[in-house]
């Protein structure tokens, strides 16, 4: 898959939690299934993939079939993992932030689907469609799965700090002149 589908698989991952924030207020440990698939998505891709900027193009993950149990992250050292947990953050944080957005833009749409189905206990086919090609995508959504950027404000940071991440050679250059090994 490219980015952008990666991007987008991700946002939808994450909207079950985004729609229970937006319907409840509050996110349930039901959506946590998709939290872990979104997770290991977003740590392949910063990782595994090298489909991170500040990163950049080099595997600093081992392959999920490699690892061994537990978070792949925490099986790398040094300014590598500081990095690939940064980014892998950001992603997700984005993600989940852009996918709330765009139920934000469809909570009128939301609303009658959720009448609907209280109604006819179903949505599919013809009627499904109906509803899904009323639905509006913000213009962040657009730009962050075209570009991985967005001017999205999260709440601790901006999606845009990671322009200003250091890369892994800079890290490595920081630890060594502390004295440090550089992994």
């Amino acid at each position: 898959a490219v980015e952008d589908e990666l991007r987008g698989m991700i946002a939808v991952l994450l909207g079950g939690r985004a729609a229970e924030r937006v319907a409840f207020g509050a996110v349930s440990s039901g959506a946590s299934d998709d939290l872990q698939k979104a997770t290991g998505l977003a740590e392949n891709m910063v990782g595994v993939y090298g489909m991170s900027r500040a990163v950049g193009p080099r595997a600093v993950l081992p392959p999920p079939e490699a690892a061994s149990g537990g978070a792949r992250l925490n099986q790398v050292l040094g300014p590598a993992q500081t990095l690939a947990d940064h980014e892998v953050g950001a992603l997700l944080k984005t993600a989940d932030k852009i996918a709330e957005m765009a139920l934000y833009a469809n909570k009128a749409l939301l609303e009658e689907m959720a009448n609907k189905l209280i109604e006819e206990e179903a949505l599919e086919g013809d009627a499904l469609d109906g509803f899904l090609s009323r639905a509006e995508a913000p213009a962040e959504l657009t730009e962050w799965l075209k570009t991985g950027t967005s001017r999205v404000t999260l709440d601790d940071e901006t999606n845009n700090s990671r322009y200003l991440t250091p890369t892994i050679e800079q890290l490595d250059r920081s630890t060594k002149s502390r004295g440090g090994n550089g992994n």
